[in-house]
C-alpha cells in the first residue's frame, strides 16, 4: 500500500508569474496550479542532483590529472602568493 501525504503551504510569487501559472493550468485542464509547481520542483531538485553527480564525476576524473613535473613549479608560486615576493 502507498500512501501519498501532501501539505499545503503560502509561497509568495510576482503577478506576472501567477498568470503564467494559471494559462498553463487552465491549457493543460488543470484546476490550479499546484501540479505545475509541483512538476517544477521536481524538475528543479533533479537537475541540481544530476549536476551534484557530474560535478563529483568531474573532480574524480581529474584528480591525479595534474603533471608531476609541474607540482614543484606550483609550490613555489603558491610560496609567492603567500609572501607576496
Amino acid at each position: 500500500m502507498h500512501i501519498l501525504v501532501t501539505m499545503r503551504t503560502t509561497i509568495e510569487i510576482s503577478d506576472n508569474l501567477r498568470e503564467h501559472l494559471l494559462v498553463e493550468a487552465h491549457r493543460s485542464g488543470q484546476r490550479g496550479f499546484s501540479g505545475i509547481v509541483e512538476e517544477a520542483l521536481h524538475r528543479y531538485f533533479a537537475e541540481k542532483t544530476e549536476n551534484s553527480n557530474n560535478r563529483k564525476e568531474l573532480i574524480r576524473e581529474l584528480f591525479g590529472s595534474e603533471k608531476e613535473d609541474s607540482s614543484e613549479l606550483n609550490i613555489e608560486t603558491r610560496g609567492k602568493w603567500r609572501t607576496g615576493r
